[in-house]
């Protein structure tokens, strides 16, 4: 698995476009690929996990973090909420593959408004715009 992190989110959800997006990606040995999308805002909620990946993060583009590994338990990482949003796309970095499951959750994660802003210096702004639907059946499911 790979974690990604996107400033601003990539997906709108009731037409809103979250502060940010953390973009868990699957793949298996035959190429399928399934991405859990969890919208970030900004807040006062300290995410102990995300703030590790953050502190242990190049501060350079191209840099490679070189240490010990660090634990990331990604349950950490969903909102209590895991109602979500489900369709059939493709990834969001050329060459934009498609056929990628994805599963955005309905329910944003907060996150430290200061955590945040560094992730978005680290980054910059790196979300490809929104795509239209083109058709593309998007289904729902809620939590329990």
């Amino acid at each position: 698995a790979e974690l990604r992190f996107h400033v601003p989110a990539e997906h709108a959800i009731d037409g809103r476009v979250a502060d940010g997006e953390l973009q868990l990606i699957h793949g298996n040995n035959r190429g399928d690929i399934a991405i859990v999308s969890v919208p970030l805002v900004a807040g006062a909620r300290v995410n102990p996990i995300l703030r590790r990946v953050i502190d242990h993060s190049p501060s350079v583009p191209g840099e490679q973090f070189h240490g010990r590994n660090i634990g990331v338990n990604a349950v950490f990482l969903l909102p209590g909420r895991k109602g979500y949003f489900a369709y059939l796309g493709s990834l969001t970095r050329p060459p934009c593959t498609e056929g990628v499951r994805w599963y955005v959750l309905r329910h944003p994660l907060e996150v430290d408004t200061g955590d945040l802003r560094r992730l978005a210096q680290l980054l910059g702004s790196n979300a490809r715009p929104l795509q239209a639907l083109d058709g593309r059946p998007v289904t729902t499911a809620c939590e329990h």
